[in-house]
């Protein structure tokens, strides 16, 4: 038997993609899997009363001798693809209340006359009216998002993309907040997602996620984010994640960008929510914010423009504010075409700017530098670059103050919407910290 090997994480997805399933529910897969999918998916249904996993494999025997004798074997109903029909056939024979969630590879429907309109409609028709579409391509081991030219970058940047979240249509139309979580625990990433519900937003949320523990899926999920699983190719090696990011950013956009009136592309580790950050968009121009110094007077910055693009590129910007590339708002389709911009300023750089080539000089980080080079010398769209004064987002600087309530305010008592870099003071982060979880306590009291 042929069994896909899976990155660990991934199966983290599937389990937790399972045990999101409610009681009862019927969770079928008709994308080729190997055991250990098999294996995570059922374990992710094991506490749901009722729940069942269905799965179509033209390898039903090796998967039967697999299984068979395990303590979830009874969930688990395997149809024998070889002897039954293409994978048409097996949607078209499910229960007429339908499945709860789907998981389809497109690429081996067994009709190769059938357009992915088509597929699409067999699929949805198997499925409940609340039902879950998971769309698997064949490259990679990607579910819905598609990487469009293999000869694009951004394409070539990722052996899969895995979008751990309902089809195209699922996605509330709206703001859309964007980041993206690699390396960190559930305790990292808590304050983010906490505050943001707190704040009353009612737009969507998607991270991108990356080499994080089990428990992550799942938090993310129960809370009403979307989460998007990413496996860079081994070329990638000279490119931070702060750097992959903005690939990953533009692939999205490009396929579902459409359903959203603006973007807030974000750090996730360091950032809270105090009030709804779109109420600073600002039409047709990019809402870039400002750390507290000039490019010239920090050496970080300055390190980065130099050795990207030179003695005298620094000396032309080293007066400028520098804008902080942890944060940027704007409408989606300026949003897409600042994202098309950065990519095509980052990938030329991945090999020149490799590690080893500027011992200690910190170029891992260099997308900020690239963010900078593009809005102070005009080529990205229109933008504004607004300061703490400005209380919209506060990049961390210590002028500021805690207000009775526990929100953190300008000097003058007007409060920040955002709150970025908040962990470089102890003890504001504990003021902060602590105000998420009363307000927590008062709502679940």
């Amino acid at each position: 038997m042929t069994t896909r090997t899976l990155a660990e994480s991934e199966l983290y997805f599937l389990e937790a993609f399972a045990a999101g399933q409610p009681d009862g529910a019927l969770l079928t897969s008709v994308a080729p899997v190997g055991v250990a999918s098999v294996v995570a998916m059922a374990r992710g249904l094991s506490g749901k009363d009722g729940a069942r996993l269905r799965v179509a494999s033209a390898e039903a025997q090796a998967l039967h001798s697999e299984i068979d004798g395990t303590s979830f074997a009874s969930r688990i109903e395997i149809e024998d693809l070889a002897g039954s029909g293409t994978t048409l056939d097996f949607l078209r024979r499910l229960p007429p209340e339908g499945a709860h969630a789907l998981i389809l590879e497109t690429d081996s429907i067994g009709s190769p006359d059938l357009d992915d309109a088509a597929v699409e409609a067999v699929a949805r028709a198997a499925l409940r009216p609340d039902g879950v579409l998971l769309r698997r391509s064949r490259i990679g081991h990607g579910f819905a998002l598609s990487a469009g030219d293999a000869n694009d970058p951004a394409a070539r940047m990722f052996d899969s993309v895995t979008l751990a979240t309902p089809h195209l249509g699922a996605f509330r139309p709206g703001d859309l907040v964007l980041g993206t979580v690699a390396n960190y625990p559930r305790r990292k990433i808590e304050p983010f997602v906490r505050s943001l519900r707190q704040c009353g937003f009612e737009g969507t949320v998607v991270l991108f996620v990356m080499n994080v523990p089990r428990e992550v899926y799942g938090f993310l999920a129960d809370n009403g984010c979307h989460v998007v699983h990413a496996v860079p190719v081994p070329n990638y090696r000279y490119f931070s994640v702060n750097c992959l990011r903005y690939f990953l950013y533009r692939l999205f956009l490009e396929q579902f960008g459409q359903n959203f009136r603006a973007v807030f592309l974000t750090d996730v580790g360091d950032v809270v929510f105090q009030s709804d950050v779109f109420a600073h968009l600002a039409p047709g121009r990019l809402t870039a914010f400002a750390e507290s110094h000039s490019i010239g007077d920090e050496p970080w910055n300055a390190g980065w423009i130099a050795n990207l693009y030179g003695a005298d590129e620094l000396a032309r910007v080293r007066d400028m504010r520098v804008a902080c590339s942890g944060t940027i708002l704007a409408e989606t389709p300026l949003m897409l075409d600042y994202l098309r911009r950065m990519t095509d300023g980052l990938w030329p750089l991945q090999v020149a700017l490799a590690e080893e080539a500027h011992p200690g000089t910190g170029m891992h980080g260099f997308d900020q530098g690239v963010h900078n080079h593009l809005l102070h010398s005009g080529q990205t769209p229109p933008f504004r670059l607004l300061t703490n004064a400005d209380a919209a987002v506060f990049t961390y600087d210590g002028d500021c103050q805690v207000l009775p309530d526990g929100r953190v305010a300008t000097p003058d008592g007007r409060p920040f919407s955002v709150l970025h870099q908040y962990n470089r003071a102890p003890k504001l982060q504990h003021r902060i910290l602590e105000r998420i979880a009363r307000i927590d306590g008062e709502r679940r009291g």
